[in-house]
Order: C-alpha cells, then structure tokens, then sequence
C-alpha cells in the first residue's frame, strides 16, 4: 500500500518506522504546511514526494492511503479532502475535534466506500486481548483508576511567552484531547459507556486545558479518569476486582502489565516496542479485505460522545 503522511512530527517519524516493518507499506509523500520541514523529513527518512498543499496531494492517484498527524483541529477538512479523491484514511487520535465533525467524516468515508480509521494504539495491542482475557478472571471490578500524566515538552516555550501549536486552544489539542483520550478509550473498551460523567479541568491563562479530571459513574463500577500536560506522574493505572488487581504503567503501550492476585504480582506482561505497527497492519488488512470496521468506529464514536460532555462541563467549547 502506497501511503502519504500528513504531518512531520515525531509520531509521524514513528509512523514510518514502524510501518516499515510491515508487509506491503511504502511511504510515497509527505505533506507539510511548511516546504523547507517536509523537504528535511522526505529527506532524513529517504521519501520521494513532497507536497505543501493539501489538494494537490489529494489528486496524486499514486497516493492508496494517508496518514494524518496535524494538529487535531485539521482532522476534518484533510481526512474528507482526502476520502473525496478516493483514498483510504489513518487518522491520528483524537480522530476529530467533537462529534460533529467524526459524524460527517464517517458519512463521507461510507460515501466513498473508503476505509477511515482512528490511529488509536491501545485498541490494537495484543495486550489489550491479554487484559480482557485476565479481567474474566477476577470477578466483577469495583473501581479503576485511570491516567495519563506528561509534562510537555514544549510547555517550557509556553511560560517563555511563545506560542507553541501544543498549547494553543484552536487547535483543539488540551490534555483531554492529548492524553485523556487514552483513558476515555480505554474504559470504553473495557467497561463500555457510563451512566453519566463529572468532569473538571484546570486551564492557563488562554483557555487551554492544561490539566483535568473525569469520574465516570456506571451502575456496579466508578471510574476515575485524570491526565496533565503540565505535570508527569508517578502513579500506575490500576483496576480493582474481587479477586485482585490490574496495574498498567504507560496506558498509550501498555507498558508494565501486571496482574496482582492474593496481594501479589503473578503475571507480567511484556509490552512491544514497536507496538503502533499493530494498527498499521489492522489498517492495511481492513483496506484490503472490507472487512468490517464497525467495532473500531463505535470505540471511537463513544469516546468522542464523552469528550464531548466532559468539554461542555468544563466550558471548553471545541
């Protein structure tokens, strides 16, 4: 499959990488809105084609599927301009900025008869079929604590006075899109929809939300959800059941699985490295054969619903 990449950050550069250890992945293009930065990337990771206009990527019928990396405000206009010139779409989490925009980007893949999916690497880790697998096995979960706290590498140009795309609120990119989306996916995989949500966010001086909170209520279950772009964490995720416990170190790899029953660690999970190839292949598989997509587009359908409330609660209207 012959793929462009929209983007040239590092989960760009990553991208290929990984994807390069798959069957049938060949990067054509890149595209950036900056012709010197995509020129350096084609050129460091050795890519043929270089556009810095979107359209005219779109007409490339060289180009099978695009990856999209920009920041999530641009999800939609690339990823329908792209679906419209009959190209499968990979599009990094969040897939849109609110529900909206995911419902008209669904309708015009379904159009099109392309395949769109959301990047979101958790969803395809074997680890996460390992999780499920050893939560049946522990009786009914009580309470599960969920997070995702990273201190931002370009935080530090914010306090400076700059204004980096990373915390800039247009951009619909504040730690509940960055990194809370993590946590609202994965307990929507796990647990399925809450009854009902209570989130807060603390937010810098612009209107970004640099740090929040969500507790989710279900009928048996509570789950509490909290993510930082301005602070790192010490803490494991952790799932509390009647017969123990799972622990998650990084919820984005799966890093530091462990199973804990009788007060003790019986089962460590070892996370791949290379874990993004994962949903790379499901993606080339799914462009592929048709097969259906419908799971995958409820997962990412149910996370936005939630983001969405949680954004209205906190006055973030994105």
């Amino acid at each position: 499959m012959r793929f462009a990449v929209i983007g040239t950050g590092f989960i760009t550069e990553m991208f290929i990488e990984q994807g390069r250890l798959c069957d049938d992945f060949h990067v054509e293009a890149v595209s950036s809105r900056t012709f010197s930065r995509g020129q350096d990337f084609a050129n460091r990771l050795n890519i043929p084609k270089i556009y810095s206009d979107i359209e005219v990527l779109a007409k490339d019928k060289s180009i099978d599927a695009v990856y999209i990396a920009s920041p999530n405000s641009m999800h939609k206009q690339q990823a329908i301009a792209m679906l419209n010139a009959g190209k499968h779409v990979l599009c990094e989490k969040p897939i849109a900025s609110n529900s909206e925009e995911l419902a008209e980007m669904l309708k015009c893949a379904d159009e099109n008869n392309k395949v769109l999916l959301e990047a979101m690497r958790l969803s395809f880790n074997p680890l996460l079929g390992e999780v499920k697998k050893q939560m049946n096995l522990m009786g009914s979960a009580t309470q599960a604590y969920l997070t995702f706290c990273k201190y931002s590498s370009r935080y530090d140009a914010y306090k400076e006075g700059k204004s980096p795309n990373t915390f800039d609120p247009k951009f619909s990119n504040g730690s509940l899109m960055d990194l809370g989306v993590y946590c609202v996916s994965l307990m929507v995989e796990l647990f399925g929809v809450p009854k009902q949500i209570l989130a807060s966010c603390s937010k810098l001086e612009n209107g970004f939300d640099r740090s929040g909170s969500i507790l989710a209520h279900y009928s048996d279950l509570d789950v509490t959800l909290t993510y930082s772009k301005v602070a790192t964490t010490r803490l494991k995720s952790e799932i509390l059941f009647e017969k123990g416990a799972i622990t998650i170190g990084t919820l984005s790899t799966f890093e530091g699985v462990k199973i804990h029953k009788d007060g003790k660690a019986t089962l460590e999970m070892q996370a791949d490295t290379s874990d993004m190839r994962y949903e790379i292949e499901a993606f080339i598989r799914l462009c592929d054969t048709q097969a259906s997509i419908a799971h995958h587009h409820k997962i990412s359908i149910e996370t936005m619903n939630i983001i969405d409330d949680a954004n209205r609660q906190c006055g973030l209207l994105i």
